[in-house]
């Protein structure tokens, strides 16, 4: 899969911009910031390189590399029964797309989005 390499997502106004495409993940910058000042990186499973149909990788506490969150297809499942938990979640929009709202979702928690 070849991603086109200017590509960004938007999720309620933050951009989540493609930076690099890895054997078997593309990897997505935010504007996010850890407590630790560490940016956060979001790492999307290629679907096509996963026998359960793909998932991602948030690091986003720190820069320590056990400090991260995964989320795979069942955790997805959860996300589908409950699609009023995170605002505009749409199973019908690419995948990557959903992988951003998620991790957008999800940044909020944890980090300070700081426009640079």
């Amino acid at each position: 899969m070849k991603i086109k390499k200017t590509r960004t997502i938007i999720v309620n106004g933050r951009d989540w911009r493609f930076v690099k495409d890895l054997p078997k993940h593309s990897l997505w910058w935010a504007d996010y910031y850890c407590s630790d000042g560490d940016g956060v990186e979001l790492y999307i499973e290629k679907q096509e390189e996963s026998p359960h149909g793909g998932g991602f990788e948030l690091c986003c506490f720190s820069g320590i590399p056990s400090s991260h969150i995964y989320i795979d297809s069942v955790d997805f499942e959860v996300f589908y029964y409950a699609p009023n938990k995170i605002e505009g979640l749409d199973f019908e929009e690419p995948f990557e797309n959903q992988c951003c709202r998620i991790a957008d979702f999800l940044a909020r928690k944890f980090c300070e989005y700081k426009k640079i």
